[in-house]
């Protein structure tokens, strides 16, 4: 999120390259790239000599348009750069006007601090359900055919799929199931292909007295294996429906989502 006004936002990113330069910015290592990266992404075709100029003139324009109060040799609240780099200024105490507000890094600094607590045997609700809070699904979802942003995209469904489980089992510990649904569902939902996730939505589905409904989960999970890795779902599965169908107790199988 960009301080200013929304005129200010909407002439700085009308440019596909600053549209561009912001999201190549957000995908890189602190949010750092070298100018030599940018142009290459940026104006591949181009000699760097003047995929330097192009980005010098790029720099200028989103900086004028975001900051028009800004002297012009100023410091830049947003980006700061020099002949070897380019990057953006993240705010990291969530004071919006010290610099750029990215609701992703929000989300990774809380679930990184809900999933250390929990390693350490301390309450991780607070964080945890903050981090759930912030993500909002797929990195970039307008863009999801650049292969280039995939393993951004795919960090960020990795944390978010490891706490959801986590967060889940503390559900499931105190008792609330219809939470624990809620957001293994979601998570299913994102990610059919997920054996572990059905697993253990399976599990809580047939523990809330929906047996046939969690048998069903598993012929979906079967047929999106099939159609996407031309496999089965594991052996694990086999003693769940066994347990599913017998009618028993499901809080053996409960008592593994809480560890």
């Amino acid at each position: 999120m960009l301080p200013g006004s929304g005129q200010a936002r909407e002439a700085a990113w009308r440019r596909p390259q600053a549209r561009a330069l912001l999201k190549f910015l957000l995908t890189a290592a602190g949010y750092r790239s070298t100018t030599e990266q940018l142009i290459e992404h940026l104006w591949p075709e181009v000699h760097p000599d003047r995929g330097r100029e192009y980005l010098r003139r790029l720099l200028m324009h989103v900086r004028r348009a975001l900051e028009p109060d800004r002297p012009p040799y100023g410091v830049s609240a947003y980006l700061v750069s020099d002949r070897e780099s380019v990057g953006l200024r993240i705010d990291r105490t969530d004071v919006y006007e010290s610099g750029v507000w990215f609701d992703a890094h929000q989300f990774e600094a809380l679930a990184g601090q809900a999933l250390t607590s929990s390693r350490r045997g301390e309450d991780m609700r607070d964080p945890g359900d903050a981090a759930l809070d912030l993500y909002q699904g797929p990195f970039l979802p307008h863009d999801l055919y650049d292969d280039w942003l995939r393993p951004t995209r795919q960090r960020y469904h990795r944390l978010w799929s490891t706490l959801v489980k986590r967060m889940a089992g503390i559900a499931v510990a105190d008792r609330q199931l219809d939470r624990a649904l809620l957001l293994l569902g979601n998570l299913v939902e994102a990610a059919p292909d997920d054996e572990d996730a059905a697993f253990r939505l399976m599990i809580v589905t047939a523990a809330g007295g929906m047996r046939a409904e969690a048998l069903r989960l598993y012929e979906a999970l079967r047929v999106e294996l099939a159609r996407t890795l031309a496999t089965d779902p594991g052996p694990q599965f086999k003693s769940l429906q066994d347990a599913i169908r017998s009618g028993g107790s499901m809080d053996e199988w409960l008592a593994r989502l809480t560890n």
